[in-house]
This record gives structure tokens, C-alpha cells and sequence, in this order.
């Protein structure tokens, strides 16, 4: 509660609340962002290597949020710094993990992706109506959104 009220004043200096919104989770979102690809992809990914990439890449959103947003030491629009957070984050993820034992193999299967995987489920999807299969909903979901971002461009 303290913390909020301490808080606030440096909200009004974002514009709006949704623009704040906006600028927060660019900064304190990316490290579980990169953390999912890199466990979905790459077997070898463990909890060390998972809890190392969120401390390092939230306290690095912490102090780039600082540097940027409130002290303006720095100018970086916020989405770049969502890129920059990302791509500092992954390498982490990947040295952690290698540096500490690999997760057992009955752990992550069926968690990593793979080509077997996609042609597994290519063979179950086969017979299914274009209207249940969550691919061809997946694509069609997808231009929707485009042509709702294009109308209102």
C-alpha cells in the first residue's frame, strides 16, 4: 500500500494508464517470454538454467526501466527494450543450463517439440473437419487480426 501511493506520482508521467501498462510488462514480461521458446525448442534447458534467465533478465528490465523510463538516462522506446531484454535473456537461459545437469529424459518427453512430434499429430489431424482442426482456426484467427490491424491502421 505504501509502496502505491510512493508510487503513483510516476504514473502520471507515462500519459495514460494504458501506456504505462504498456511500458511495465516490456520490461518486466520478456524473461518468461524467452523462456518459452527456449524450453519448448531445446531439451537441454533445466529449472537452473529457467531461474537464472528470469532473475537476470528481470533485474535487468528493473534497471533498464530505471535508466529509461523514470530517470531518463537513456532513450529507448519501450518496444526496443523488450528486444534487447529478450535477446540478453536467452543466452543466460543457455549458459545456465548447460553449466548444470540436464533434466532426465522422462522429464521433458513429450515437452520439447519436435519434427516426429508435428508429424504425429499431421496423422491424428487427418480426418478432422476444417472447422475443428485448431490449425486451419489458427490461420484463419490470424488474418482476422491482420485485417482488423490493417482497417484500423
Amino acid at each position: 500500500m505504501i509502496l502505491a501511493v510512493v508510487w503513483a506520482p510516476f504514473i502520471e508521467n507515462f500519459g495514460s494508464l494504458f501506456k504505462y501498462q504498456q511500458k511495465v510488462l516490456s520490461y518486466a514480461v520478456l524473461p518468461i517470454v524467452a523462456l518459452f521458446p527456449v524450453e519448448i525448442f531445446w531439451k537441454v534447458t533445466n529449472a537452473s538454467g529457467a531461474i537464472s534467465g528470469i532473475i537476470v533478465g528481470f533485474v535487468s528490465g528493473v534497471i533498464f526501466f530505471l535508466t529509461n523510463e523514470i530517470f531518463s538516462f537513456i532513450q529507448i522506446h519501450f518496444l526496443y527494450v523488450a528486444f534487447i531484454l529478450f535477446v540478453f535473456t536467452v543466452p543466460v537461459i543457455l549458459v545456465a543450463s548447460l553449466l548444470t545437469a540436464a533434466p532426465p529424459e522422462e522429464k521433458t518427453k513429450g515437452l520439447t517439440w519436435s519434427p516426429k512430434f508435428y508429424e504425429a499429430e499431421l496423422k491424428l489431424l487427418e480426418g478432422v473437419p476444417w472447422y475443428k482442426n485448431y490449425r486451419v482456426l489458427s490461420v484463419l484467427l490470424v488474418l482476422c487480426t491482420a485485417a482488423l490491424v490493417i482497417f484500423w491502421w
